[in-house]
């Protein structure tokens, strides 16, 4: 497996605490958003449906991180009491 580069405009998974299940899968919806969003002009036209979803997913990749680094921020403040 090819070692993990963020695509440009995407966030770096490797700030984020995840689990290496968690990150992998990640991983592979970064590298399809980011394969789709190359082929968007195509995707729009040809494959509108598919557009949308590609947009679905991009938004519940979105909830993920920002719940990890929620879990992260809440985790940090309650090892200061």
């Amino acid at each position: 497996m090819k070692p993990y580069l963020p695509y440009n405009g995407f966030y770096d998974l490797r700030e984020f605490k995840l689990s290496p299940k968690l990150f992998k899968k990640l991983w592979i919806i970064q590298e399809t958003l980011h394969k789709m969003q190359k082929n968007q002009v195509y995707y729009k036209k040809w494959h509108p449906g598919q557009w949308q979803k590609a947009q679905e997913m991009s938004a519940n990749y979105q909830q993920i991180l920002f719940a990890a680094n929620r879990i992260e921020r809440e985790t940090k403040q309650m090892k200061l009491f």
